[in-house]
Parts: C-alpha cells; sequence; structure tokens
C-alpha cells in the first residue's frame, strides 16, 4: 500500500473537460467565424459557465450542429453533469465522426464515472484522429494510470509533453506513473520540473516527498512534506505523508498527532486509519492500533483486503494477550482470500500467525511456506523476516509483533524505510 497516495486518487489540477480546445477546434474549420462560439467564448472567458450552457440550448434549438454539442457536453462535464456530458457528446460524435474533442471529452467523462474501457476507446479515438493534440494523449495517460498501466501512462504523458512542454498535468502523471514503476530518480526529476513551474503545488510537493523517502532521503523528504502541510494545510495526504516520514524517523508521537491532523481534515481518509494503526503498533499501543483496524474495517475508502489482512494479523501476534484473538484472525484473513480475492504475502502471513496462535502448527507451516513462495518481488528483509517465522512455527512456537520497527543496532535510512514499507502493505 502506498504510504500516502495512490494514483486513482491523484487526478492532478487538470481541466476535466477542456471546453476551449473545442472553441480553437471552431476557428479552425469552415465557418470558424460562428458568432455563437465567439458569443460562448466570451462568457467562458468570464467562467459562467450556466449562461454559456444556455446560450447553447438556444443555438442547438435553431440549428443543431456537431460542433455546439461537444461545447455544451464540455460545459456539462465543468458542471459535474456527466451523464448530460455523455449525452451531447454522443450527439455530437453521431452528426460529425471525425471531431477528436467530442471523442475525447466523452472520454474523460466516462473515465470520471469508472466507465474505463469505454473511455479507453474514446481517447483511442481522439488520438486516431488527432495526433498532434496534447490533450488527448494527457487524457489517455490519467486513464493509464488509474488502470494501473503504468508503462503506457509514461509513453502517453511523453507525447503529450513532446506536444505541449509546459503541460504541468501530464508532467505529474508521468511522474506518478514512473513511481507506479519504481522508476523513482526519473520520477524524481519529473518532480523537480514541476516544481520550478509551480513551486507552491502542495500535491506535488507531498509527492516528491514520497520519492525522497523511498529513496531514503529522509531529511528532503521531511522537507517537502513540511512545505507541503504550509502551502495547504488542509490538504489530509501531506500530513500522512509527513506522519510516515516521522514514523521511519522513529519519532511516533510526531507521526501519530499528523495522523490524528489528516483525520480531523478527511475522516474518511483511505490510509489515514491503517497508517495511525500502524504507528500505534510501534509505539506499543495495541488496543488503539485494533480499534483504528476496526473502524477501517468499515470504513469504504479503505482497501477491504488490506483492512482484513493487517487487522489478522495484529490480532494473530499482538504481544497484549488482551488484544490477541486467534479465532478471528483466521476468520478475518479467510475472508480476506474468499471475498477479495486475496493472494498477497501478507495475507497469507497472517494467516499462518493465527493458526500458530491457535496452535495448529501443521497448517502455520503451510500458509508461512505459501507467503515465502510469493515473496518473490520482495526485499531481503522482508524475505528474512518470512524465513525467520517459518522456522518459528517448525519449532511449534508462536510469532509475536515487535513493540518498535527500529531495533539496535540502528539500521540504516533505506533499511529502516524498507521495514516501514513492508507493515504498510
Amino acid at each position: 500500500m502506498n504510504a500516502a497516495f495512490r494514483p486513482r486518487l491523484l487526478i492532478f489540477s487538470l481541466a476535466l473537460l477542456a471546453t476551449t480546445s473545442a472553441v480553437r477546434a471552431a476557428k479552425q474549420r469552415p465557418g470558424g467565424d460562428d458568432p455563437t462560439v465567439a458569443h460562448v467564448e466570451s462568457v467562458m472567458v468570464e467562467g459562467d459557465f450556466k449562461r454559456a450552457v444556455q446560450i447553447l440550448d438556444v443555438a442547438i434549438r435553431d440549428k443543431p450542429k456537431a460542433l455546439y454539442y461537444a461545447m455544451r457536453g464540455g460545459l456539462r462535464g465543468e458542471l459535474r453533469d456527466l451523464k448530460g456530458a455523455i449525452e451531447d457528446l454522443s450527439e455530437s460524435i453521431k452528426l460529425d465522426p471525425k471531431l477528436a474533442v467530442a471523442w475525447r471529452d466523452r472520454g474523460t467523462a466516462r473515465m470520471l464515472l469508472g466507465q474505463l474501457d469505454l473511455a479507453r476507446g474514446d481517447f483511442d479515438a481522439a488520438v486516431g484522429l488527432d495526433p498532434e493534440e496534447p490533450k488527448a494523449w494527457a487524457a489517455r495517460a490519467s486513464l493509464h494510470l488509474q488502470s494501473g498501466a503504468s508503462a503506457a501512462a509514461v509513453a502517453d504523458a511523453t507525447e503529450a509533453l513532446r506536444l505541449e512542454p509546459r503541460m504541468t498535468h501530464a508532467l505529474y502523471d508521468r511522474a506518478t506513473a514512473r513511481v507506479q514503476k519504481g522508476d523513482l530518480l526519473l520520477a524524481l526529476g519529473d518532480f523537480n520540473q514541476l516544481l520550478e513551474a509551480q513551486p507552491l503545488n502542495a500535491l506535488a510537493l507531498a509527492s516528491r516527498a514520497q520519492v525522497h523517502r523511498r529513496l531514503g532521503d529522509l531529511q528532503n523528504a521531511l522537507k517537502d512534506a513540511d512545505h507541503a502541510t504550509q502551502v495547504d494545510a488542509n490538504f489530509a495526504s501531506a500530513y500522512i505523508e509527513r506522519a510516515t516520514i516521522q514514523g521511519v524517523l522513529g519519532n511516533q508521537k510526531q507521526a501519530i498527532a499528523d495522523c490524528s491532523t489528516a483525520l480531523l481534515i478527511d475522516p474518511d481518509h483511505r490510509d489515514g486509519l491503517m497508517i495511525r494503526a500502524l504507528l500505534y503498533i510501534q509505539s506499543g499501543m495495541f488496543a488503539p492500533a485494533r480499534d483504528d483496524f476496526e473502524t477501517a474495517l468499515r470504513n469504504p475508502a479503505s482497501d477491504p483486503a488490506v483492512a482484513h489482512h493487517n487487522l489478522a494479523w495484529l490480532l494473530a501476534a499482538c504481544p497484549d494477550a488482551t488484544v490477541r484473538d486467534a479465532d478471528r484472525a483466521v476468520a478475518l484473513a479467510q475472508e480476506s482470500i474468499d471475498r477479495f480475492n486475496d493472494r498477497t504475502p501478507h495475507v497469507y502471513d497472517a494467516l499462518a500467525a493465527a493458526t500458530a496462535e491457535q496452535g495448529a502448527f501443521a497448517a502455520a507451516v503451510e500458509h508461512a511456506e505459501r507467503a515465502l513462495s510469493l515473496t518473490s518481488t520482495s526485499t531481503p528483509l522482508e524475505l528474512a523476516s518470512r524465513r525467520e517465522r517459518l522456522e518459528l512455527y517448525r519449532n511449534q512456537r508462536v510469532y509475536r509483533l515487535p513493540i518498535t520497527v527500529a531495533e539496535p543496532p540502528q539500521p540504516s535510512a533505506k533499511e529502516r524505510v524498507s521495514r516501514v514499507e513492508e507493515m504498510l502493505r
């Protein structure tokens, strides 16, 4: 689990449906001096989108044109009437199948509604019709990013930037896709470039803080996270990122305070409860950790599989006997597997600890071996930890969580990052 951000949550200040490109298209087509287009453009400059829609309502009644439908569809998208936007844009495409902006804007509306396959088809059409239009490439890059197709997102964002080097949202998406791919130094370069252009972009600052953290540069990570909270005191994810950095540094008290601030700003923050619970565990505060995990189970924004196997892990291996509940831990881990198709090593790790706590060591060994077999992409630290637990179960011994992440001798910064990231998965 990414400690502060997830690509599907981060669409970088993108004008959702850029109606101005439809206006430009009108000027490049026969009849580009259309007085209705000029009138709508002047109203849009004033920011009065509702009035612009009313002007187009009249124009469409008098003379339905593909461009008018495309413009009104884009405006409806700006006004968050996504279904109305799709209706207008579909009518525009029916009247003029070669109007690329209509395909692109319908794809954007469908993407925002979660209709990713339909959106992909629309973006493909937009790029094919007008391969020199950078916003179509950028929009498809955002879709790839949401779908987890990081390599495709990098390729499309790179093409958008070739066509329009100042397109900052494409630069952000490329950086985020590179983080997904693990190309952290390339991502850092993109974030540096972005922040040169927009030094007060809190989202970019918090995202660069995450990259610095993962590279083990904790001081620069903390500096960026501090700056992000100063730029936008209501940006919950910036506090979550700073909490994660403070946790790596061993400053659990400050980290828990930052998580609590984030949860005051956004009680349904996807990762806030999870991160705070893990920080409580590091501090030996197991009952509050259990309570946060329990709340996360009920939070629709949380990843249900992660919420289940994290709580299962705590209930199975907690040093505090008043918190341990092996039977419920087994049920939670099994539910994560059966209901949420959780096939990560973490769920089998939790199931192994829980069955060992029940005294079923043969089953614990089986689950631990399964966890180890799924650990091919993990760090050496994770592999070593899982091998140690497997040996415990083979010797009919249970596993107990350590109270703190950092134990003497003190690990390096990168080792501390690896330990925390293992807990955050």
